[in-house]
């Protein structure tokens, strides 16, 4: 609803009875002639004409914004134009931000652009900086964008297409949901055109609603999905097969000739290049079924080519598919069953609250007895402070490749002198593995291939095969980080399914969980707001995940907790009282796990790169998760929202009432009101950031 249009009586009911309400503005934008050149300056006669905005506003409160900027908006019939003028004080600063060759569209001093055609919830992302740079999440067209940089200010200019935005939502409404914001990293400043609410950008609820946009969405998207068509396109029902009967393919043909007496040709090979199959069948309409009977392929990879022959026997068009055939997975091997059910982890059919970090044994030995050694206290204090679980990767593969895989980029640079390591030590998976399950520790695997070449995948295939029958694997992290690689993490989702059908998959991104939102079984995201943000960013990333989830309860919704600090600009890491009060916003916000990063060493508990108490508040703290969360996360609610700098809570499990309440804001509050008809009417004393959940 909005918040505008409402009296003040009906904003007092609504607030009651939805909790919050975000303060959005609705404007109008022009529709005018186009600018002669897209060149990052605003002088063309159209933006004299466009809709001008106020100066931005800080997006965390009592935060003052030294640097001004205001943007300018305005379409023509197919085109939205946003222009933006940012004013700064420091000229040397700019020049060295674009004498950077860093290819970020974040980097430094940057216009973000947030779209939301229709009004959908959601939207496309596009970083602009003052270099020039551009990082987009959500297009799939080509779109312009131009900087130009005086003394005292830079200008950035887009044209955008309305085309170019990707476009897949059942219904759209008339106006627009827009943002345009300016990450003024190097001067650490954040400031947004529309009223954010929890100091972050990414939050589409509180977006502008522009109206004057004409654009017919559901054609624009149908003509998205015709122009994404092949003219040759083969489809394999599977990447990986184990015990299927056949190898399924369809191929589909676009031809403006006759296709008369047109055949198909399917050859297929295995890894020694030996000739395995021969098959032929009928092009039909532009299109043929294929399905190769499994029974008697070895077990390796098979590369199948399948061709359209003409009536003289030429080949017209032809294609290569690569796929791999492993032994079948079974659930008996594995001891316990995850399943997700209402967004919650059901271990054994039994509720469970995942306490996770990045961490599982140590990663800096000298010789397999240090490790050892090292290993055992690590987990045994993981173990005493609460964690259940743990990341890992296996590294366990031959010495002789090594190099290859390096070469082939098939190992993350990050990941080789660990690498190493471990090979030198003679560590294995393995005993990862099996030293997690002495202390209790759940492992989440991953694997350091990024099968993005066929070698890659080769590698990742062959190596997921060998390690998913070791005991105490929880889960698959797919990928972290990888927002605008929506194709490679579905792949990634697809390929540890098919190798290993019993385990579930997880996926982290930063922002863009709209887009990869059936890319994972469950999907999180990673807010850090300490110190430059506000402990509220955590309320909105979990908003998010709850609105790019509802009504599929089968995906899960976890969160990462920042536990760190000392480099980028996260200056500090959180307090103790900062660390609990972002899991308890997440948690009330519909989080059902957490992961915190990072474990830090006893070296690194220092106040730089992780608070002196930062792990050992958890002694406390996670029994207080393990205690609370069955009610919270699978009961009833009957209220979740904001009451003055109370974020509240309250949920009705089994017969019991219970509330949460979070104190948003680095100031106590005393008897500060939480009113709930029908659950509860009463007085609050909370300290900063102080949390409390009770059973009334």
């Amino acid at each position: 609803m909005h918040k505008k249009t409402m009296t003040s009586g009906a904003l007092a009911l609504a607030m009651v009875l939805a909790g919050h309400a975000f303060a959005y503005e609705t404007v109008m934008i022009p529709t005018l002639s186009p600018p002669n050149i897209v060149d990052g300056d605003l002088s063309d006669p159209c933006w004299k004409k466009a809709y001008a905005s106020a100066p931005f506003t800080a997006i965390k409160p009592g935060d003052k914004i030294t640097e001004e900027t205001r943007a300018y908006l305005f379409c023509t019939a197919d085109t939205l134009y946003i222009g933006a003028k940012c004013s700064f004080t420091d000229y040397a600063l700019r020049e060295k931000i674009v004498n950077d060759k860093s290819k970020s569209g974040f980097a430094g001093d940057c216009i973000e652009l947030f779209l939301d055609p229709g009004d959908t919830g959601n939207y496309a992302h596009i970083a602009i900086n003052v270099a020039g740079n551009v990082t987009s999440v959500g297009m799939v067209a080509p779109f312009r964008c131009s900087v130009q940089l005086y003394q005292t200010y830079w200008m950035m200019e887009a044209e955008i297409p309305f085309a170019a935005i990707k476009l897949d939502a059942q219904s759209y409404n008339a106006n627009w949901r827009i943002n345009v914001a300016r990450g003024n990293y190097k001067k650490g400043e954040s400031s947004s055109w529309s009223k954010l609410e929890n100091g972050v950008f990414g939050e589409p609820a509180s977006f502008n609603s522009v109206n004057g946009i004409v654009a017919d969405l559901v054609a624009i998207m149908k003509a998205q999905k015709d122009a994404a068509r092949k003219d040759f396109e083969i489809v394999f029902d599977r990447v990986v097969y184990t015990d299927q009967a056949d190898v399924k393919a369809t191929l589909d043909f676009l031809y403006t000739k006759s296709i008369a007496g047109f055949t198909t040709k399917a050859t297929i090979v295995d890894a020694t290049g030996k000739t395995v199959l021969e098959h032929n069948a009928p092009l039909t309409a532009f299109h043929a079924d294929f399905a190769f009977p499994l029974k008697g392929f070895a077990d390796g990879k098979h590369v199948a080519t399948i061709a359209i022959v003409d009536a003289a026997g030429k080949t017209i068009k032809s294609g290569e598919k690569t796929f791999y055939k492993v032994p079948p997975m079974r659930d008996s091997d594995n001891v316990d069953r995850y399943t997700i059910r209402n967004h919650c982890v059901y271990r054994n059919g039994r509720f469970f609250f995942p306490i996770i970090t990045w961490k599982l044994t140590s990663s800096d030995f000298a010789s397999l007895e240090q490790w050892r050694s090292q290993s055992e206290a690590v987990l045994k204090e993981m173990a005493e402070h609460g964690f259940t679980t743990g990341m890992t990767t296996d590294y366990s593969f031959p010495e002789e490749d090594l190099d290859v895989r390096r070469k082939t980029k098939s190992i993350a640079a990050w990941n080789q002198k660990i690498t190493k390591s471990l090979h030198d030590a003679g560590v294995t998976f393995e005993d990862q593995c099996r030293m997690a399950k002495k202390y209790g520790i759940n492992v989440i695997a991953t694997s350091p291939y990024r099968p993005k070449s066929p070698y890659a995948t080769d590698c990742f295939v062959e190596h997921v095969a060998r390690i998913r029958r070791t005991p105490n694997v929880m889960l698959w992290h797919t990928a972290d980080e990888t927002d605008g690689q929506v194709e490679y993490n579905t792949l990634l989702n697809r390929l540890y399914h098919e190798l290993d059908p019993t385990r579930l998959t997880w996926l982290n991104v930063i922002n863009a969980v709209s887009a990869n939102k059936d890319a994972a079984d469950i999907l999180s995201t990673d807010p850090y707001p300490i110190p430059n943000g506000r402990v509220t960013a955590v309320a909105a990333h979990a908003d998010r995940l709850v609105a790019n989830t509802k009504g599929r309860p089968q995906v899960g919704r976890w969160l990462w907790i920042q536990n760190f600090g000392g480099e980028g600009g996260w200056t500090r890491p959180p307090t103790p009282a900062e660390v609990k009060c972002m899991s308890m916003l997440a948690i009330n916000h519909g989080v059902k796990g957490l992961a915190f990063f990072t474990w830090a060493p006893l070296s690194q508990r220092n106040g730089v790169r992780q608070h002196p108490e930062g792990m050992s508040m958890f002694k406390a703290f996670s029994p207080f998760l393990q205690k609370w969360t069955p009610a919270l996360c699978q009961g009833e609610v009957k209220f979740q929202g904001r009451q003055g700098v109370l974020d509240v809570l309250a949920v009705e499990f089994e017969g019991r009432k219970v509330l949460s309440v979070v104190n948003i804001e680095n100031n106590p509050v005393a008897a500060a009101p939480v009113e709930i008809p029908g659950f509860c009417d009463k007085k609050m004393t909370l300290e900063g950031y102080g949390i409390s959940v009770e059973e009334l």
